[in-house]
């Protein structure tokens, strides 16, 4: 099964992420649009992994310690491959909440892209146009979570298989 461990957001930020994406949309029919449900931050793509294999993803994830963290995404850019994206701040916790997490995959033996993270949210793909909205959304999450994508009916289907939640407060 295809795997990645990401920031799912709360229902409020994906409705103003929802808009975002509307907006571009109403402007460039073409792209191929991010629906709602699979609006996320990926913090770690595992691709390809077996159903046992699963298991080892749920107890690197559970090793995990983090408090809340600020998110804070900003203008829109795009990234090789006609990627529309908005960028996401780098702060200390999230940059090190994936550190920590991409660690934890290595000790369990998962090989992990060498590229610096990045953190973004795709709202398109095939996206050939102009970036011109500009955006500000902040939240905090608290959460991360271990989805399963897989084509359904032509569309990519999210599952979600394993949540680990923040153990303590920011100060």
């Amino acid at each position: 099964m295809r795997l990645f461990i990401a920031v799912n957001f709360e229902p409020a930020v994906n409705q103003k992420l929802a808009a975002l994406r509307e907006a571009h949309r109403a402007v460039y029919h073409k792209a191929d649009y991010s629906r709602d449900e699979n609006l996320h931050l990926t913090l770690a793509f595992l691709g390809e992994v077996s159903d046992e294999r699963a298991q080892d993803v749920i107890n690197a994830m559970e090793t995990l310690r983090f408090a809340p963290m600020k998110i804070e995404m900003h203008g829109e850019e795009k990234l090789g491959d006609g990627l529309l994206c908005l960028s996401v701040y780098r702060t200390p916790e999230l940059t090190g909440t994936q550190s920590e997490l991409c660690a934890a995959l290595r000790d369990k033996g998962f090989c992990l892209e060498a590229r610096d993270f990045r953190p973004h949210v795709t709202l398109a793909r095939r996206f050939f146009g102009k970036a011109e909205l500009d955006a500000h959304i902040k939240t905090v999450v608290s959460r991360i979570t271990l989805f399963k994508s897989e084509p359904i009916g032509g569309k990519h289907v999210y599952t979600a298989l394993h949540t680990v939640k923040a153990q303590f407060e920011t100060q």
